[in-house]
């Protein structure tokens, strides 16, 4: 499986075999070896390229999530004693849209004070025990810590440019959000969560729609808007994860805003296991980066 992931991640044979340190026939044959175990075909092959297959990329995305949560348990156990950092705790998509092109300015905030930063690809997955902020979907407050609210839930349809090159009919999508119903639709796999979905999307513009059984689903936000950038179909983009793609035009807004108040991104703070210093300092931070108003800590 770590074989097959990396030949997923690097869309290569021979680089995963450069990255594994093994011979690139070696990849080969553990891949078809995992085709011949599952009984699918997991890459198409044209001459020296790959490129995964619809079933290749479901279970392309179950390793990365299953690989995540390893790593996940790994850094928790190794996290160091109480008092020598502080501990951060997001989710894979708030990290890579949000934090991570902003980071270095956290540290500068921080004085350079240890940051243990622990990902996952969902909000269920965080120690609560062990983190002393985390970075909640619809925090809610508890005894022992302060919510504080970051950025409410804005979210729009995205595509490629060039996947709205191929389909006009997407410039009526502000008018006619039907128009979105002939693409392809890629589904954030959410689980129980209160955040939007296609079927809350078209619910708020009017239109009642159901996921189908086969809707292509990702596990992980960030694949779906990799595959989103690469002209897979349309994605839904988080305003605050995503502004760096819209601004760069790696991704296109088309269709209509959905504003939720209710739901929105925000800090759960404990106290008692780094400095009140550090924490304020942190806290300042992330209200500063995200615009949200001041309020007592």
């Amino acid at each position: 499986m770590t074989t097959f992931e990396a030949a997923a991640r690097l869309g290569s044979f021979t680089r995963a075999a450069e990255e594994l340190n093994v011979s690139q026939p070696t990849v080969s044959h553990h891949v078809q070896t995992l085709e011949a175990a599952i009984g699918a075909e997991l890459f198409s092959r044209h001459h020296n390229r790959i490129a995964l297959t619809r079933a290749g990329r479901a279970l392309a995305d179950a390793v990365a999530l299953g690989l995540g949560h390893i790593e996940q348990a790994a850094r928790q156990i190794a996290l160091r004693p109480s008092g020598s950092g502080l501990v951060l705790a997001c989710s894979m998509g708030f990290t890579h849209g949000w934090l991570l092109p902003r980071f270095s300015r956290l540290r500068l905030a921080l004085s350079d004070y240890p940051i243990h930063l622990v990902t996952t690809d969902w909000h269920q997955g965080f120690d609560r025990e062990t983190a002393d902020i985390i970075v909640d979907w619809q925090s809610v407050g508890r005894a022992s810590r302060t919510t504080i609210p970051l950025f409410p839930e804005i979210v729009f349809p995205v595509c490629s440019a060039g996947y709205l090159n191929e389909h006009p009919e997407l410039a009526t999508a502000d008018a006619q959000p039907r128009a979105l119903l002939g693409c392809t639709l890629l589904h954030f796999d959410e689980r129980d969560s209160e955040f939007a979905n296609w079927e809350k999307w078209f619910a708020a513009q009017g239109v009642v729609y159901g996921i189908p059984p086969n809707a292509y689903r990702f596990s992980n936000y960030d694949l779906i808007l990799r595959a989103v950038a690469d002209g897979e179909g349309l994605g839904l983009g988080w305003l605050h994860l995503i502004e760096e793609r819209l601004a760069a035009g790696s991704l296109v807004r088309v269709g209509r805003t959905l504003c939720n108040e209710m739901t929105a991104y925000g800090l759960d703070v404990r106290h008692g296991t780094v400095p009140d210093d550090v924490l304020e300092r942190a806290v300042a931070w992330f209200r500063s980066e995200a615009g949200a108003p001041g309020q007592e800590f």
